[in-house]
C-alpha cells in the first residue's frame, strides 16, 4: 500500500475544467432548472418506449389470466372425472348385486 500525498498527485481534471463545473452548478441553483431529458432519446422513441412496456405489462396480466382460467378448468376437470369414476363404480356394484340375486 502506497501513501500518496493527493497534494503531490497530478489532478484529474484541469483547473479550467473545474471552473466551468462550478460556474455550471452556481448557474443551476439560481435557475432552479433540472433538466432530466437525454438529448439521444428523441420525443418519438420515448412515446414507442412507452407503449412497448405497456404492452409487456398487458401481456403479462393476460398470461397470468389465461394461468387462472386453466387452472380453474382443469381443477373442475378433475372433479367432473373423479364424480364419473364415483358413478361408475356405484354402477357396476349394482350390477354386481343384481347378478347375484337368485
Amino acid at each position: 500500500m502506497s501513501n500518496i500525498n493527493p497534494e503531490t498527485r497530478p489532478p484529474a481534471i484541469t483547473e479550467e475544467q473545474l471552473q466551468r463545473l462550478l460556474q455550471s452548478i452556481e448557474r443551476m441553483r439560481s435557475e432552479g432548472n433540472v433538466s432530466l431529458t437525454d438529448p439521444r432519446v428523441s420525443q418519438v422513441q420515448t412515446w414507442i418506449l412507452g407503449l412497448v412496456g405497456m404492452g409487456l405489462i398487458a401481456a403479462g396480466c393476460w398470461v397470468a389470466q389465461s394461468i387462472g382460467t386453466l387452472s380453474s378448468t382443469v381443477s373442475a376437470s378433475v372433479q367432473r372425472l373423479d364424480q364419473y369414476g364415483t358413478t361408475l363404480q356405484d354402477h357396476e356394484q349394482r350390477l354386481r348385486d343384481q347378478e347375484r340375486k337368485p
